[in-house]
């Protein structure tokens, strides 16, 4: 909303609702007022002190704190770890107890499945196993259940623990994916608060 209203300032000054221009800049703490004249310099301004000198601000005050913590290229492996990538989704997955073929099977078609995807399903499959959508340190345990009919055969997530439980009698890795895929694009997943 306060990205259209700064628009429609920039383009036309004279239609556009002073009121919530103002509540707009005000939210930015601007202390100037808006006018035709001065609009352009007040919004880089204003993008200046947002985008550049309150980043800079925090980053002044917690470079002291931290130089002597953890250095720059150890902050750095730390942020690449928990980027939504297939080989650190991978390295997080603990799949112990497999005692059957089809098991072994399925884990297969899990490791695939996340080797294969893109950021947002990615995204979407930590959301659904860990309920957040980023890699939060722990570790994944894949765990396997048998079942009688195509209707239970639903992977199952427990975010409380950051575990999946897999049915084995998959067909196929078409199976697999596109019944897995349903369930992370539906975006309706039921929570049970126990």
């Amino acid at each position: 909303m306060d990205s259209e209203i700064i628009s429609a300032a920039l383009q036309n000054f004279n239609e556009v609702d002073y009121s919530e221009l103002h509540e707009c800049l005000d939210s930015l703490d601007c202390k100037w007022q808006p006018k035709e004249e001065n609009i352009e310099k007040l919004i880089k301004d204003l993008a200046h002190k947002e985008i550049v000198q309150k980043p800079m601000f925090i980053i002044n005050h917690w470079h002291s704190i931290l130089e002597n913590i953890i250095s720059s290229k150890q902050l750095e492996e730390i942020y690449d770890r928990q980027k939504n990538l297939p080989k650190n989704i991978m390295n997080i997955l603990d799949s112990d107890e497999i005692k059957q073929e089809a098991q072994k099977i399925t884990a297969g078609y899990l490791k695939g499945f996340v080797r294969e995807g893109d950021e947002k399903l990615l995204s979407n499959f930590l959301r659904y196993v860990t309920g957040a959508n980023i890699i939060i340190g722990k570790r994944i345990t894949v765990s396997f259940v048998e079942t009688t009919d195509l209707f239970s055969r639903t992977p199952v997530a427990h975010t409380c623990n950051c575990s999946i439980a897999l049915p084995y009698n998959y067909e196929s890795y078409l199976d697999f994916r596109n019944e897995f895929q349903s369930i992370l694009n539906s975006n309706i997943w039921v929570m049970d608060i126990i």
